[in-house]
């Protein structure tokens, strides 16, 4: 970049951040990529008992990933079309993550903290952000019912068994 502070200063250009990645693994040449992407699909789990059957929008969800080394970047979508509750109970789960979150089950190590985009058509309360712990393959959604108050679980009783309903966009990025 000319001028300024920047003088005679390079920018750096998609390329360049690729050799860095790649020099990090030490595994990749300048021309190929180093790590790993894949498409996967998330689910509405419960805890405690699960629904008898859930029906997803297949034209909203689904969900996209990026390892590099142990890091892991999700990016998902989820919409239900029908659910049947039945005996299901207990905190609602984002369920088949690509690969187990990593770390100690003690420790900050193993632990995934993410963001969601966008959550609308719920029953009742709302998720606005999501979490998991080491050794598992699910992320918990979580909700909060005013501006200053608390975070709980999502759980059962949130989600909306009608059509069109419990549309969440959200991201993470975790070690496997």
């Amino acid at each position: 970049r000319s001028g300024g502070f920047f003088t005679g200063v390079k920018s750096i250009t998609d390329s360049d951040w690729h050799v860095v990645d790649c020099m990090a693994t030490r595994m990749c040449s300048r021309s190929t990529f180093c790590g790993e992407e894949g498409t996967w699909t998330p689910t509405y789990v419960a805890s405690t008992v699960d629904f008898t059957s859930v029906t997803y929008d297949t034209g909203f969800t689904g969900g996209k990933y990026t390892k590099v080394g142990d890091l892991v970047h999700i990016q998902g979508a989820i919409r239900t079309d029908a659910i049947t509750v039945g005996s299901a109970s207990g905190v609602i789960q984002i369920g088949g993550l690509p690969f187990a979150i990593g770390g100690s089950t003690n420790g900050r190590d193993g632990f995934i903290a993410g963001s969601i985009g966008v959550a609308t058509d719920f029953a009742t309360d709302h998720p606005v952000t999501l979490y998991g712990g080491a050794g598992t393959s699910q992320i918990i959604p979580m909700t909060r019912n005013s501006a200053n108050g608390a975070t709980a679980n999502l759980v059962v009783g949130d989600l909306d068994t009608g059509a069109d309903k419990n549309l969440i966009y959200f991201s993470a990025t975790y070690k496997s």
